[in-house]
């Protein structure tokens, strides 16, 4: 059984659900690009990339324009905490069924997204890291870091039981999903 047959297996299990899946991978991935490209096809279910509600969480705590590098523990926890806030609240208030894409994990904090579907965008973490520093010039030493991180953010998600899927399997999923009428 190939990895897209079982996700489609949890159709039924997760039919009522409110959060339908969340799609994680390394940065650089294209967990975003697949929002993008999905949005306009699908109108049935909510398509959210998590970076939204990092936004959100930085303006309602006014931390705009200071770099989370310079953010205390303290301050990480409550950006935690208000992000994990607004995602609870809307979820509770979305009418359609939910897919987030994005990085659950930041400095030790998880987000809880109540889903039993993970899939994993499988892209190569030397790929996702070159896409990552897009319009960067790194030394080999940044490259080789920026590939291992991807290589940890794999192995933590499937870990998680996240299953790997690449970008076409899950373009093509979610259209499926839309169609049959979530």
């Amino acid at each position: 059984m190939n990895r897209a047959q079982e996700i489609l297996e949890y159709m039924n299990y997760v039919r009522g659900e409110k959060v339908l899946a969340h799609v994680g991978g390394p940065s650089g991935a294209g967990k975003t690009e697949l929002v993008i490209a999905l949005t306009p096809k699908v109108k049935n279910i909510e398509l959210r990339d998590l970076d939204e509600f990092d936004d959100y969480a930085v303006d309602a705590m006014g931390l705009n324009g200071v770099s989370k590098n310079d953010y205390t523990n303290q301050m990480l926890l409550q950006h935690h905490r208000k992000k994990q806030h607004i995602i609870d609240n809307f979820i509770q208030k979305s009418s359609k069924p939910i897919i987030f894409f994005g990085h659950t994990e930041e400095a030790g904090n998880e987000i809880q997204l109540p889903t039993s579907v993970r899939i994993l965008l499988s892209t190569n973490p030397r790929t996702a890291s070159i896409r990552r520093a897009k319009n960067r010039e790194l030394s080999p030493q940044e490259l080789r870091d920026l590939i291992r991180t991807g290589r940890e953010d794999i192995k933590y998600l499937r870990g998680k039981g996240y299953i790997p899927m690449t970008a076409r399997q899950i373009y093509n999923m979610i259209l499926f999903w839309s169609r049959d009428g979530f």
